[in-house]
């Protein structure tokens, strides 16, 4: 069908009168009464071409009751149906993608693409750049050309707000005393400040000046304890992205790192360049797409040198993979490992995934179908507390699709106290692809479960992976999709499976990720150095 909106309306006298009075159901909140009345109406004229815009209208306000009622599968059916007649609705694909966010990951991209191509605003790109660094259709190189592309149309709007700051000459001192600041949405207890703590209770403050940004203002013990530190903490949570590139160029930062990344719209501030030198670590995982963010903060095993190309950013290269991690609540409880696996139990292995699962795409389902078929004796178990029937629906979808044997899927969503004895309904641990997990793999090591996962080029799949080679566990790392499925079948036995659980936690607390603390922040004061260095010594 064409775009351009019909113009002919519709002009009988009885049918008007219904949807006038179905409208003015609408307007009581008689919903269910009102579709019927609107349903009439689409009888009557559901095949008259000329009246294209009356039919597009009419399933337009019958989706409008159906997502009134929380009907999520019938609001879908009818503004689906608008577009046969009208592509060009903005609206439309606005509310389809938030309608198909826990049903169909593949049309909640296209239809924030769409969306974001007729004028939709920020939020719309924020959404977006989530869902694709999910999904394993992308890879790093189209990421980072969206990105940018996207980036670029909006960047004339915020600069027509205020003009980029400009660093002179005289900023260029090698050896004076760093302004280091970082910019963070998650100063409190959160999973960030797992991995964050350790670096900013650690940081040598004698030799920089050090400030936090907080643009939250979700405050609790953990954020006591960052202020504990002594280091200068502000308050940015009601600022706009102009009030927040002002008050850091203002305060003479001289590194800025966020933290952020597009948990947030007020990401943007990042274009009016108020530091000479801008990074960004750990918030997001990807590219950025900004020019303007000088370095993102890595190491070779999560972007080896070969890929530094497809990201915007330049890599600032921590000495190994490393990570460092720390229980930023006072009150975290965590149980005793079960020296009986659920194998033993049961009389069968249990592979379990513990994570977000809109972290799993149809990439991802079909290979642990592969895996399950191959295995006969296991079952693949989903686990996660905020898994409801949209989230069920779509996995079994997905696993039907790609020939699973549903008896031998396990569902699971009860609440457990202490939260740790999830992770002994496992196992054996898989990792989402090409998003894997962090803070999820480490309590599942914790609990003695191997996590096995499979590495992409991407640096958002290299989580479980630099946590199972700070471990000593490369075995558990797999190169391709065929030495998954071996390195499963490996370990996929009744002594393995023991042998982990008896040495798992006493491996993890003892690595490099639960101690010497200093050794993180000491890698990242050698960015800092490194970047200033480079700041310094260009164009002079």
């Amino acid at each position: 069908m064409k775009n351009k909106v019909p113009v002919k309306k519709l002009q009988n006298e009885e049918l008007l009168a219904k949807i006038h009075f179905a409208d003015s159901l609408v307007k009581e909140k008689s919903y269910t009464d009102a579709i019927t009345v609107y349903k009439e109406v689409l009888a009557k004229i559901e095949n008259r071409k000329d009246l294209a815009w009356d039919i597009t209208e009419i399933n337009r306000k019958i989706g409008d009751c159906y997502w009134f009622l929380k009907d999520n599968k019938n609001a879908i059916e009818y503004y689906e149906n608008t577009l046969k007649f009208y592509t060009n609705n903005r609206s439309i694909y606005e509310v389809l993608s938030g309608l198909y966010s826990k049903l169909d990951t593949n049309k909640t991209i296209e239809y924030y693409q769409k969306a974001l191509a007729l004028g939709s605003n920020e939020s719309y790109f924020q959404n977006l750049t989530w869902l694709m660094i999910k999904d394993s259709r992308y890879r790093q190189k189209d990421i980072k050309e969206i990105f940018e592309s996207y980036v670029d149309k909006f960047r004339p709007k915020y600069l027509n707000l205020m003009p980029v700051y400009t660093h002179g000459e005289e900023r260029k001192i090698k050896d004076k005393k760093l302004n280091i600041a970082y910019v963070s949405t998650d100063l409190y207890c959160h999973a960030m400040m797992t991995f964050m703590l350790p670096i900013f209770e650690t940081h040598n403050t004698n030799k920089y000046n050090f400030t936090f940004y907080s643009i939250n203002d979700k405050t609790d013990m953990v954020t006591d304890r960052i202020k504990n530190t002594g280091i200068n903490f502000v308050d940015l949570s009601k600022a706009t992205p102009q009030e927040i590139a002002r008050k850091i160029y203002e305060d003479r930062i001289d590194i800025v790192i966020d933290l952020a990344g597009y948990v947030n719209t007020k990401l943007f501030w990042l274009l009016y360049k108020p530091a000479p030198i801008q990074m960004q670590y750990l918030g997001f995982l990807n590219t950025y797409g900004m020019k303007e963010v000088d370095y993102l903060i890595t190491d070779e095993h999560s972007i080896p040198k070969e890929m530094s190309k497809f990201y915007t950013e330049k890599p600032l290269y921590l000495p190994k993979p490393l990570q460092k991690y720390c229980f930023c609540h006072p009150k975290t409880n965590v149980a005793p490992c079960n020296p009986e696996p659920p194998c033993v139990r049961n009389g069968y292995i249990t592979f379990g995934c513990f994570n977000n699962i809109n972290k799993i795409d149809d990439y991802t389902i079909k290979l642990w179908s592969k895996l399950v078929e191959e295995i006969p004796n296991c079952k693949l178990m989903f686990y996660r507390t905020q898994m409801g029937e949209p989230e069920r629906e779509r996995l079994t979808k997905m696993l039907k699709k790609y020939g699973a044997d549903m008896d031998r899927i396990i569902f699971k969503n009860e609440p457990q106290s202490p939260h740790f004895l999830i992770y002994d309904h496992a196992d054996i641990a898989l990792d989402p692809i090409p998003f894997s997990g962090l803070t999820i793999t480490v309590e599942t090591c914790l609990m003695g479960v191997p996590v096995l996962c499979l590495m992409h080029e991407t640096l958002q799949s290299k989580g479980t992976s630099r946590i199972n080679i700070n471990l000593g566990l490369e075995e558990l790392n797999a190169k391709d999709e065929q030495d998954f499925i071996q390195k499963a079948k490996d370990i996929a036995n009744i002594e393995s499976i023991k042998k982990y659980r008896e040495e798992l936690r006493y491996k993890l607390l003892t690595s490099p990720i639960f101690n010497d603390y200093r050794e993180m922040s000491l890698a990242f004061e050698d960015c800092f150095d490194k970047a200033w260095k480079e700041y310094c010594s260009a164009n002079t």
